[in-house]
């Protein structure tokens, strides 16, 4: 089947858009980070779209391609209205009215590792709802980080499950910053873009006792959480309570209020690490203080915005959430792969795994 809606196209140039351009938009971060996965490279960035067209616009076809130094392409993919079931319908919020900001996640993200990717662009192709009107083309461009994925040690020790990591259906990954109440709050880009939630399970993966009840139901409730590498601290909070909640206002004066409890490490580099949803008190640490690699810090919690008792952990290139986040390898782990355990000296998890950490 092909796709019968009719474009007569409003071209995008990159650095030089007209004033009567209907719909303008960006590729963010800026520079999108490559991601080693066991999958391949992910390129988990965002396309950030507004409507500045007097009528509704709605989203008809998606394109991503993957380019080399030369502007070569290296690998195409798209969404459209092809089909029974059109992959199209994966797209949420397709539908922007005048004036409205939307952000769309990159649906595209695994690359193969064999291909040397230098630059993605992407094309977002837009009809309005009056008859024989011209549609929209929108075209955007951005080089890829030549930033490599930051190798440190995992922040707990033990058999751990990632409850949570940012694959294309993890919450760390699908965080909306263009929702008008995020953007009120101050939040302009995702620190959480490559985070995870670790929890620790016993041998049958059970995350606590059954049926539990309070925080220290939960195996990891109390852990000790240890710096992923040497480093300054730079943010101490404590003295939240383990109680999951929060007040979104906070954002107001502390961007990182959602953590909780939380410590920020700065190593150099323009890499900073954060541990959240601390327990109450645990901090061992203060700011200015120097660490070590491996050196407990503090202690897992349930305070913030916690569904219950775990280790959000995350590296970004600002000690806020004012930043973007980066990627990591962690080193020196075992996989477990059903009844066997694969030794990793550096390698990506995310969203499913158990890990063994000595």
């Amino acid at each position: 089947m092909k796709h019968s809606v009719r474009f007569c196209w409003a071209l995008f140039a990159l650095g030089a858009a007209p004033a009567s351009l209907a719909v303008t938009g960006k590729i963010l971060p800026v520079e999108p980070n490559a991601e080693p996965t066991e999958l391949g490279l992910a390129y988990n960035f965002d396309i950030l779209v507004q409507n500045d067209e007097s009528a509704v616009l709605t989203l008809e076809h998606m394109r991503v391609d993957f380019l080399d130094a030369q502007g070569a392409l290296l690998l195409r993919r798209e969404i459209s209205g092809n089909g029974t079931s059109p992959n199209l319908q994966m797209i949420t919020n397709r539908k922007l009215e005048p004036g409205e900001e939307h952000l769309y996640f990159n649906p595209f993200p695994r690359v193969p590792q064999r291909l040397s990717v230098a630059r993605v662009t992407a094309q977002l192709e837009f009809s309005t709802p009056v008859e024989n009107a011209p549609a929209h083309r929108l075209e955007l461009s951005a080089a890829v980080s030549s930033r490599t994925a930051t190798v440190v040690a995992m922040p707990l020790t033990g058999r751990v499950f990632v409850w949570d990591g940012h694959d294309e259906l993890g919450h760390h990954r699908r965080w909306d910053y263009s929702i008008p109440f995020l953007k009120q709050l101050g939040f302009s880009s995702n620190g959480m873009r490559y985070s995870y939630d670790f929890v620790l399970v016993d041998e049958a993966n059970a995350m606590s006792k059954p049926g539990a009840a309070k925080n220290e139901d939960w195996l990891i409730f109390g852990a000790t959480v240890r710096a992923v590498e040497a480093g300054t601290v730079v943010k101490v909070v404590s003295a939240h309570p383990d109680d999951s909640s929060f007040d979104p206002q906070a954002s107001l004066q502390d961007i990182n209020a959602l953590l909780g409890n939380y410590v920020v490490l700065d190593h150099g580099n323009g890499v900073f690490s954060a541990y959240a949803h601390l327990k109450q008190d645990s901090a061992r640490v203060h700011a200015g203080d120097q660490v070590r690699r491996g050196q407990a810090i503090a202690a897992v919690g349930n305070s913030g915005s916690s569904n219950f008792p775990h280790l959000h952990f995350q590296l970004m290139n600002a000690p806020d959430m004012h930043g973007e986040g980066l990627p990591a390898l962690f080193s020196d782990f075992q996989r477990v792969q059903g009844a066997q355990r694969v030794k990793v000296s550096r390698g990506a998890v995310d969203t499913g795994e158990v890990i063994v950490v000595r």
